[in-house]
């Protein structure tokens, strides 16, 4: 019911696809812990935003992100958490949301995030780091 996950540093990973979609088979899972920091070369989350929406009893939920993402010369990097953020509004027994930002630097938006918050009725614990995300120009939702 609980899954801890750390890959600090994995420089070279470039996709989280696959683990996304074997999380999604973990429908019994209540806590997930995952770092993702300092993977600076994955440029999407939207397979693991999809997959988080098929754990309907997930109540604890850290996905760290620092420095993953973040604005490189020449490289595509994250624009867009939206995936996650609808993926966030399904899973209404979350009660403990930890998601960091901090140093995504080509992020646009967060609207999705937003509106997830929003429809998340358990939720009791909130942290939302979005430090060093420079290019968000819009936070509306």
């Amino acid at each position: 019911q609980q899954l801890h996950l750390d890959l600090n540093g994995c420089g070279k990973l470039t996709s989280v696809d696959e683990l996304g979609k074997a999380l999604a088979a973990l429908q019994q899972l209540q806590q997930l812990h995952l770092n993702l920091s300092l993977c600076e070369n994955l440029t999407s989350v939207d397979e693991l935003g999809k997959a988080l929406a098929a754990l309907q009893q997930l109540q604890q939920l850290h996905l760290n992100l620092i420095w993953s993402l973040c604005e490189k010369t020449g490289a595509e990097s994250l624009t867009s958490v939206d995936e996650l953020g609808k993926a966030l509004a399904a899973l209404q027994q979350l009660q403990q949301l930890h998601l960091d930002l901090n140093g995504c630097g080509k992020l646009t938006s967060v609207d999705e995030l937003g509106k997830a918050l929003a429809a998340l009725q358990q939720l009791q614990q909130l942290h939302l780091d979005l430090n060093g995300c420079g290019k968000l120009t819009s936070v509306d939702e």
